[in-house]
């Protein structure tokens, strides 16, 4: 797998927040929800980013962990109603680009954590994991890419 290793600095997000499961089926609900409501951040920073944040579980046999569909904001000055603030403090990065449709992300994931962290003998940071969706990402097209950044150390 391709991947580069970055430094990512503290990054402010607004956002809807739910519990899931991994692969949980309520996580494109949330998108379509989020989506719907994306237009009442006042302080977005770019308009074609969005995050998806799986928020770091420090117990390893837990079943669910807390999942964020936001963008990154400025400040926290102005968080609509039934939305979330939540700051991703700065790390390292082993940043991979997942193509094609999001049916998919699944495996590249299973990838990620099966097979490359040991191979390359990389430790996951206790950090959240990202999914970085910018101007690459087209919902359902086969040239669509989207990032998965895992914090290592």
């Amino acid at each position: 797998m391709n991947h580069k290793i970055i430094e990512k600095p503290l990054l402010k997000t607004i956002g809807l927040k739910i519990r899931v499961k991994p692969y949980d089926k309520n996580i494109p609900q949330l998108w379509d929800k989020f989506m719907s409501r994306n237009g009442e951040i006042k302080n977005n920073i770019d308009a074609k980013i969005a995050v998806g944040i799986c928020c770091y579980q420090p117990d390893k046999n837990a079943k669910e962990f807390d999942y964020i569909a936001g963008v990154l904001v400025t400040d926290e000055s102005f968080i609509p109603d039934g939305m979330v603030y939540y700051e991703i403090p700065a790390n390292r990065y082993a940043v991979f680009t997942h193509k094609g449709p999001l049916d998919s992300l699944g495996q590249t994931f299973g990838n990620i954590f099966k097979k490359w962290l040991p191979e390359n003998n990389l430790k996951l940071a206790p950090a959240d994991e990202i999914e970085w969706y910018d101007e690459r990402f087209k919902f359902g097209e086969p040239d669509s890419e989207m990032d998965i950044l895992v914090a290592v150390k």
